[in-house]
């Protein structure tokens, strides 16, 4: 009867050990996915701030170009 109960025991300490480990895995794997969102989240923000700031700079420089464009029309009016 013990020759057959203590190959179960056995077989269930290691289960658990396994058991235990996997959770420890999945814990640590959970971890990381949390920490690459909130990176992801970051480059996110990091991206529209570049994106609103490119489009600042360009219509500056439409900006720029309009007033160029009435500058060279006014000095050949008035030569």
């Amino acid at each position: 009867m013990i020759i057959i109960i203590l190959p179960i025991i056995l077989l269930l300490i290691l289960l658990t050990f396994f058991l235990y480990i996997q959770k420890k895995k999945v814990m640590s794997l959970q971890q990381q996915i949390g920490d690459l969102q909130n990176k992801i989240s970051i480059l996110e923000k990091q991206y529209l701030a570049a994106e609103q700031y490119k489009d600042s700079l360009r219509q500056e420089a439409y900006t720029v170009h309009l007033y160029a464009s009435l500058s060279l029309e006014e000095a050949k009016k008035h030569p």
